[in-house]
């Protein structure tokens, strides 16, 4: 049988790890300093592949930007290849269109760099573990190989086909039994990091090359060289005539590794399928799972999902709307904040297993998406919202103006703030003698009716910074009443000074423990633990907002309990029950909690265990509930003093099903609940907590069940085979070990940290995508805008903007094209097993439509009615469309 050796040259660069950006920039210059100089060293050199990645070219060019024109050479020729990717990111704790605008960019900067194209292959090497949808994105960009070496059994066939849950599918490639995508680095040239002579790696060339064509059945093999911030092997021209002299039948390749992908699909009937994520764990070998990676830095995770939040769901198709009302807004911020969020993205980064420094280094570049998003917005409203209407001796009146960047009606009990010059006329009290004066007004909305509103909270004399430099003092009324808004548009409400009292005396029904609306009950029990009864279907949820605190001994990869561990319990401790809201329609009651635990980890000579002194950790929710809500909002305040410990949330769904759902980019897995038991003597064995991007619910076969949805930073979680059918999402773990350093404070994660997640009673009639869109609600709140106008200015109707509809059909993004003028992106997904109609409805009437890939070029051309303003089209299960619109 006749062999194919691939000898894949390249390097894995980490951008920042266990050294900051700065400190592996240093090594970076050096190590494309000596690429630039390697063909006129060693002629007979092959192919570099610069791991994937576009961004060490701009941060190399910061540095030297002497040598970039002779770099750009070397990739125009094909001697370097880069891409596809602009960061190699972690998959499972970013967005999918993070994944999608990554690969964008990387395409972007490879043909700025000057090749043809961007590499085209799916080089995620060392990726903790890939999404279900990662084949589908890839072949969005004509990528048809893929490479990884985490997350699939090390010791099963390395060849396969990969299939998305839609059925894309591409070939791919899992390599490294022994040392991954460095298998050959660290076993023949290099071991344990110490490099060899070359006369002295042959003595191990053998032995290596016997077990590398051991691992498959396939006459393809692929000899990785591409070690962690690995510099370009001179003498890798000797190390392949080597080969030929052990293996003179053998065709030995120094290429592009899409050569290996081509040679192997003369095999791609022979390849298994393989479909959905790559979570497994490692039984031997090196390249581990890594799973911890989801719980480490909450805070990190919870302000990526917050600025991914926003850039997709408000800035963007905010952008979109002001281009085609004729005033468009300059781009460039939108690109630069997304660099910023990108930068954060490689999987050492975003995963929560660096050095301290890098992570304080991604909160200035989160910061900074923060800022440029302020900014945008600001500039919006001023640009296109209601300006102050009124002269200074007119009578006025408030407007309130809500703006829904959503694709759906949005009909909900919200809490705003309203921006009032102090000294206003009339005020009332609610008793007879004067004790709190509140300014007396009435909420009206467009069709003149009186909305039942709640003063919640007063703050007098605050300052407030307008557009531009302008401050000014307000008394900030925060009122709580339900609105209504058109999907992606507009809805105004008067506010009207009223010279009677603006009682509303009719409440939401509640008492000293409970509260209830049409749909649902939540009963406080005094320990602090929560029971909400679904009124529609009689199903009880009991014993929720319980915390479980253990010890960590972990790291920013891995939590490990000690073998003499404690775990305390929330409903143990001190709880106060405070109701806080009561209004016409809403409610909600603060829960205090003061958690005694060990405040750190006993390390002695003799034993390894919880202190036994402890510290009060507190953690304060807030439980609301809204008339017309199907679900209870909680928001939690957990202040951490204690070290070395994890802190979960049980979630008893009590269900009889041995399987449960949870959230991914573009699709939500089903797993089976509990661990393979089979595993207990591997090298990794399996482990109960799982990714979640924010939804995570367990339901029988007739549909019941619970879910909890959290719009930001939570991404670990855990179903256990108890008899309460238990899920647990991790909140933090503290730890105090770092790569490659005796002990870092930060990631203790002392101080306090917020969170926001409802918990959702399920029938058949609540299905993934209907979950979907209440995570969208809870990220994006309403943008309000409060300005005076004259009393005899009318307001304006309800305004709507853009409208998706379809069984299961989920907006992904609406935006501007990349690279056309007055062109418009619309990208949805169909979230479920179904197939289905996409209905979507626009403001303006649609000149054309057309599918594109997800590089915006032209794709495959598929049936599509056009009428109006409305498209409609077909999507099958699963599947990611993208198409490019243009209005008449």
């Amino acid at each position: 049988m006749k062999r194919d050796l691939y000898f894949f040259s390249g390097t894995h660069w980490d951008r920042e790890w266990y050294k900051t950006f700065q400190g592996f920039r240093y090594q970076l210059v050096k190590m494309l300093d000596g690429v630039i100089e390697a063909w006129d060293k060693e002629p007979r050199f092959g192919v570099f592949h610069l791991d994937g990645q576009t961004s060490p070219l701009e941060d190399y060019a910061e540095i030297s930007p002497e040598n970039t024109d002779k770099l750009k050479a070397l990739i125009s020729e094909g001697k370097v290849k880069v891409g596809p990717w602009f960061v190699m990111p972690d998959e499972f704790n970013v967005s999918g269109e993070s994944l999608i605008r990554n690969l964008m960019l990387g395409h972007e900067l490879a043909k700025k760099w000057g090749a043809d194209d961007a590499w085209k292959f799916g080089y995620i090497c060392d990726v903790f573990g890939h999404v279900a949808q990662t084949p589908q994105i890839f072949r969005g960009f004509d990528i048809n190989y893929s490479l990884f070496s985490r997350g699939y059994f090390s010791d099963l066939e390395p060849y396969f086909v990969w299939r998305s849950p839609d059925g894309s599918e591409v070939l791919n490639m899992r390599i490294g039994n022994r040392n991954g995508y460095c298998d050959f680095t660290m076993g023949v040239p290099e071991h344990a990091w110490v490099e060899r002579s070359f006369e002295e790696s042959l003595e191990f060339l053998p032995d290596y090359l016997e077990y590398l064509t051991a691992t498959t059945k396939h006459p393809v093999h692929l000899l990785m060289d591409a070690t962690d911030h690995h510099f370009l092997r001179l003498d890798t021209p000797r190390y392949i005539d080597e080969i030929k002299k052990l293996y003179p039948d053998a065709e030995v390749h120094h290429t592009d590794l899409i050569e290996a992908g081509k040679k192997l699909e003369a095999y791609h009937a022979e390849l298994d399928t393989v479909t959905g994520e790559m979570n497994y764990s490692n039984r031997v070998g090196f390249p581990d799972l890594i799973t911890n990676v989801l719980s480490s830095y909450y805070p990190l995770k919870k302000h990526n999902d917050e600025c991914q939040n926003r850039l997709e769901k408000v800035i963007e198709p905010m952008l979109a709307n002001a281009s085609m009302s004729g005033k468009p807004m300059n781009r460039s911020f939108v690109k630069r904040a997304y660099r910023y969020l990108l930068l954060n993205h490689p999987h050492d980064s975003i995963g929560g297993c660096s050095i301290d420094q890098v992570h304080k280094d991604m909160e200035y570049r989160y910061d900074q998406v923060t800022e440029i998003c302020d900014t945008l917005e600001e500039d919006y409203f001023y640009t296109f919202g209601r300006k102050q209407g009124y002269t200074a001796d007119a009578l006025t009146d408030g407007v309130l103006t809500f703006t829904n960047t959503l694709p759906f009606d949005r009909d909900e009990v919200v809490t705003v703030p309203l921006y009032m010059k102090p000294g206003y006329k009339p005020q009332y009290s609610d008793q007879a003698f004067g004790y709190e004066l509140i300014n007396c007004f009435r909420i009206i909305d467009s069709e003149g009716t009186e909305i039942p509103y709640r003063v919640v909270s007063i703050r007098r004399d605050m300052v407030k910074t307008l557009f531009g430099q302008k401050k000014q003092i307000f008394d900030v009324y925060n009122v709580t009443f339900l609105v209504t808004v058109p999907a992606g548009g507009t809805s105004e409400y008067r506010i009207v000074p009223s010279e009677k009292p603006s009682r509303y005396l009719k409440y939401m029904i509640s008492g000293a423990d409970y509260m209830e609306n049409e749909l649902l009950r939540a009963d406080i029990a005094p320990d602090g633990s929560l029971t909400l009864t679904d009124k529609v279907t009689g199903r009880q949820y009991a014993d929720q907002l319980t915390l479980a605190d253990d010890a960590e001994i972990g790291d920013g990869w891995y939590h490990a309990n000690p073998r003499e561990d404690r775990t305390v319990y929330s409903r143990s401790g001190r709880c106060r029950i405070e109701k806080i809201e009561e209004g016409c329609s809403r409610c909600v009651f603060r829960i205090t909690k003061e958690i005694e635990v060990p405040d750190s980890m006993f390390s002695g000579i003799h034993a390894q265990h919880r202190s036994d002194s402890y510290t009060v950790c507190t953690a304060v929710f807030e439980v609301g509930l809204s008339d017309g809500a199907r679900f209870a909002d909680v928001s939690l305040t957990y202040k951490n003093t204690a070290k070395d410990h994890r802190v979960r949330l049980a979630v008893p769904t009590k269900t009889e099903v041995d399987s449960y759902f949870s959230s991914q980019a573009f699709y939500s897995p089903v797993r089976r609940v509990g661990i393979d038991y089979s595993t207990e003597d591997w090298r990794e064995y399996d482990q109960y907590e799982k990714s979640m991007s924010g939804i995570v619910g367990k339901r029988d076969s007739d549909g019941y069940g619970l879910a909890l949805v959290s719009p930001a930073g939570l991404h670990e979680c855990a179903a256990l085979d108890d008899e309460d059918a238990t899920i647990y999402v991790t909140l933090l773990r503290g730890f105090r070990k770092t790569v490659l350093t005796n002990g870092e404070v930060r990631g203790q994660l002392l101080g306090e940290h917020s969170y926001r997640f409802a918990l959702v009673p399920l029938d058949s009639t609540v299905d993934y995508a209907e979950l979907t869109k209440l995570q969208s609600r809870l990220a994006v709140p309403l943008m309000t805008r409060y300005v005076e106008i004259e009393k005899t200015l009318p307001i304006a109707d309800p305004v709507s903007g853009l409208r998706v509809g379809g069984e299961g059909i989920c907006l992904s993004v609406f935006k501007c094209a990349e690279r056309e003028d007055n062109a418009y992106i619309l990208r949805l997904f169909n979230a479920s097993n179904a197939p289905s109609e996409a209905v979507c409805e626009f403001p303006k009437p649609v000149a054309s439509a057309v599918f594109v890939n997800l590089n915006e070029e032209p794709s495959e051309d598929k049936p599509m009615r056009i009428d109006g303003g409305k498209l409609c089209f077909d999507v099958s299960p699963w599947r990611i469309e993208t198409i490019l619109v243009r209005f008449k």
